[in-house]
């Protein structure tokens, strides 16, 4: 009985320590910006209009697609918004593993390129960084399953090249559902905590699930042009990381050639690295103003706040802390971190959290072909009794015409093809009553919505 409660305990504590230092924005949080990113025009991109224009899916973002998300084997249908959506809670609470076991890998430190690491509850925890917990190799990660960008670029390949119906569907499913995994690794970068190696309980993760509503923010985006920056990885860790910020410049941090870590580093406290283990924000750097303002309770309070490069309120100073109209006495004045401050981070940090996971998903899906027939060609079927009688292969022009800004002239540039293979995919519906000499051409409209669509792969 004493080894049962022992096990039981440890569990407990484990639990507790996982969720206590991998707390990031709230699970509800993710979702709402990971569903506002895919039902809104951000920064010129639509999903819903790419979906309808790029992959046929007549219904955009509200496509129901069939798959797997809960109970192994067995499929669910929900709405590719809804996918990207539970995929921004799925990356810290996946199902059938232990909650936030993954979450410890969402940390990323850009003046060391480490993830976290100390100690917790006794306990030393450490995990990836975020930039490389996002590009793990193919059907690397775990626990949780396998949703890094390649796994993602995997599932989408096979979303458009496989044959039967319902592979294809699983792997969109699975290439919706990692895109909401990988933006919720960028909201989290937004997190001061996150990137300033803080294992953190409670605080601005908590005040931003209370008081932020995602459908009133106006998003901030990056500079497109980060994904051209030398890199040793995939140019997505730029989003995270641009390797500029050295602790030395924090000035280079503020504008929109910057990566989301370095910007949320250099310009935000966590509640534990108020002026302590990292150089910026810099105590030099900041400047005092005694404010009054209304507090939960009604009354009137006055506290000291410094302001810093981009926040007008970078940290409180006072001998007492309001806390959820709870006055806790300090026992000496000391810098603190309230809703105030929490309200002026997340003006600043929100907006970005929203923009660059939106500059994620946009890269992703960033891709598109021009196909035309070629100058001079026809297929034809004389007879329809002469079998077998089918086209073996087609040609056709195609184009890469992936945007890739404009030249000094302002005429549209694309991005060049690089290394790999074409493969050509023939959607179609086959007439169910088909008759050679076309005598029931063209087919009954309403007949033809309940086929299925077919499917044809080149060599």
């Amino acid at each position: 009985m004493r080894q049962l409660y022992r096990a039981i305990l440890f569990v407990f504590i484990f639990f507790v320590v996982f969720s206590s230092i991998s707390f990031a924005l709230s699970p509800e949080t993710h979702e709402n910006i990971n569903e506002f990113v895919a039902k809104n025009t951000l920064d010129v991109f639509l999903m819903d209009a790419y979906l309808q224009n790029q992959l046929g899916f007549e219904n955009g973002v509200y496509e129901e697609i069939k798959g797997n998300y809960w109970v192994p084997f067995i499929r669910t249908t929900k709405p590719v918004w809804k996918w990207i959506k539970i995929g921004g809670r799925y990356e810290d609470k996946p199902p059938w593993v232990i909650p936030y076991l993954r979450s410890v890998n969402h940390f990323h430190d850009p003046l060391t390129e480490e993830g976290f690491s100390g100690f917790f509850f006794g306990l030393l925890l450490s995990g990836d960084s975020s930039v490389v917990w996002a590009q793990k190799p193919l059907g690397v990660q775990k626990p949780g399953g396998h949703y890094s960008w390649q796994d993602a670029r995997d599932y989408f390949y096979n979303a458009l090249t496989l044959t039967n119906k319902t592979d294809r569907d699983d792997n969109f499913a699975k290439t919706f559902r990692a895109m909401g995994q990988l933006m919720h690794l960028v909201e989290d970068v937004s997190v001061p905590a996150h990137v300033r190696n803080d294992g953190h309980l409670v605080g601005y993760e908590e005040w931003v699930g209370k008081n932020i509503n995602i459908s009133t923010i106006s998003p901030i985006f990056f500079d497109k042009s980060i994904f051209d920056r030398p890199i040793s990885g995939l140019p997505i860790a730029n989003i995270f990381d641009t390797n500029q910020y050295s602790g030395t410049n924090p000035n280079v941090t503020i504008g929109s050639y910057i990566g989301l870590s370095e910007f949320t580093n250099a310009n935000f406290f966590s509640e534990d690295t108020i002026f302590n283990n990292y150089p910026h924000p810099a105590e030099e750097n900041t400047t005092a103003q005694l404010v009054q303002q209304n507090a939960k309770d009604g009354q009137i309070d006055e506290t000291w706040y410094i302001q810093g490069y981009t926040s007008q309120r970078l940290a409180a100073y006072s001998y007492f802390w309001n806390e959820g109209g709870v006055l806790i006495n300090l026992g000496r004045w000391k810098y603190h971190l309230d809703d105030f401050v929490y309200s002026d981070y997340a003006s600043q940090l929100i907006p970005r959290a929203v923009g660059y996971s939106a500059g994620l998903l946009d890269y992703f899906f960033r891709g598109t072909l021009d196909i035309t027939p070629p100058d001079q060609v026809a297929y034809s079927v004389t007879d329809g009794s002469v079998t077998p009688q089918q086209f073996t292969s087609i040609k056709a022009k195609v184009r890469n015409t992936t945007p890739k800004g404009v030249d000094v002239d302002g005429n549209p540039l694309y991005e060049v093809m690089g290394a790999g293979s074409l493969v050509a995919v023939a959607k179609y519906k086959i007439i169910p009553n088909y008759s050679y000499d076309l005598s029931n051409y063209p087919p009954d409209a309403s007949t033809m919505q309940t086929i299925e669509n077919s499917y044809s792969v080149s060599a």
